[in-house]
């Protein structure tokens, strides 16, 4: 069993890891969209990676790269909240004080990263590219970031009773 935490514990650390370096991707183009908009290679920079070079798109997509790089902190703020509780495990602590909320937080935060994360690119999609392909191919990051907090949600419950149990165990003689 500890051969699997330690490996989610892993995976966990390079999510992390990728989070934030995305982030801080995101943030420097956000930046160099934003404050140089005028800029003839920024233009060119835009029109190969995003296909568009007018001013005002590339102004919008320095807002929404600046809004998914704060999406993505708390996204990596939901990963962290996860590494901790599996960490907390794999040191012995299997039912611990708060240990419940722990988890409770961290899926409902991963939950609400999904749906932002799907709506946001959703609407970028519509009202910057005029495409509606993004209801479809976003669906399947969704549905696995939700199916994950779900996970974390039953997890909260199953511990809570465990809480419970190890509470009046601990009182019995």
């Amino acid at each position: 069993m500890k051969h699997h935490l330690t490996a989610l514990i892993v995976i966990a650390r390079l999510t992390i890891g990728f989070i934030l370096l995305s982030t801080l991707i995101s943030f420097i183009i956000s930046a160099t969209f934003i404050f140089n908009e005028k800029n003839e290679k920024v233009h060119h920079f835009a029109a190969g990676i995003f296909g568009s070079e007018t001013p005002d798109d590339i102004l919008y997509l320095g807002i929404y790269l600046s809004v998914y790089g704060l999406l993505l902190l708390y996204g990596a703020l939901g990963a962290t909240r996860v590494f901790y509780c599996l960490l907390n495990i794999k040191n012995g602590g299997l039912f611990y004080e708060n240990q419940a909320n722990e988890f409770k937080r961290a899926g409902n935060s991963l939950i609400l990263f999904a749906v932002l994360d799907y709506t946001l690119n959703c609407a970028t999609d519509i009202f910057l590219f005029n495409d509606f392909t993004g209801f479809v191919t976003g669906l399947p990051v969704l549905l696995l970031l939700y199916l994950i907090g779900k996970s974390l949600l039953a997890a909260n419950y199953i511990i809570q009773k465990g809480e419970t149990i190890k509470y009046e165990n601990d009182l019995t003689i």
